[in-house]
């Protein structure tokens, strides 16, 4: 239902015209992006779910074995491959061609952005985009212990001062919310790893 409630939001603040191809062009995206995902984690012999929720989608996984960092890495990454290499077809054929989107054609803007645009933001090094996940793999082989604080702490800096300097350019303004997804993925992870280790220590 909150994935629902994020679609018509999504209507709501775009517009009828803008909004509602955005809005079912992006739960279409959304889902092929997180059957990727599972796909992916099933080819490995884990089980894999995808939801919808608030905002996003999420696919989890319970391996059958060990996954190596290279598995691990090849479903991170399917979801925006999917996505992104869908959306880019897609949007050629609507547009005819690569060339930028026509002014006054809202549907091949909304093809570009929830397909090839939206897919290739996920993979920003940042929690909890799936380039946060890939990120982690490569933080994990150094840090293995400190790993996803490490990560949750550079999101946190980078959305702020993405934040910052979104909010002194007027003509960025309105991209602000894209960098508080990250920001309160991360604040989110770092909320859940302090209360598990809090739980440690009181089992303990």
């Amino acid at each position: 239902p909150g994935f629902f409630l994020f679609l018509l939001l999504v209507v709501y603040v775009q517009g009828w015209q803008f909004g509602v191809p955005f809005a079912l062009l992006l739960a279409v995206f959304t889902l092929l992006h997180e059957l990727g995902h599972a796909v992916a984690a099933r080819r490995t012999g884990a089980r894999a779910f995808i939801a919808l929720d608030f905002m996003a989608g999420y696919a989890a996984y319970v391996p059958s074995r060990p996954l190596t960092r290279g598995e691990r890495a090849l479903i991170a990454v399917a979801g925006p491959a999917v996505q992104t290499l869908v959306g880019f077809v897609a949007y050629v054929l609507v547009r005819g061609g690569l060339a930028w989107p026509q002014y006054g054609e809202p549907v091949q803007y909304a093809v570009l952005w929830a397909g090839p645009v939206i897919g290739l933001f996920n993979l920003l090094p940042l929690v909890p985009f799936d380039g946060g996940t890939l990120a982690l793999l490569v933080v994990e082989h150094f840090a293995p212990i400190k790993a996803e604080r490490i990560m949750a702490r550079f999101t946190v800096v980078a959305s702020v001062a993405t934040l910052v300097v979104f909010a002194a350019n007027p003509a960025l303004q309105g991209f602000m919310f894209f960098a508080l997804i990250p920001l309160i993925g991360a604040v989110a992870s770092m909320r859940a790893s302090k209360n598990g280790k809090q739980r440690t220590e009181q089992s303990q």
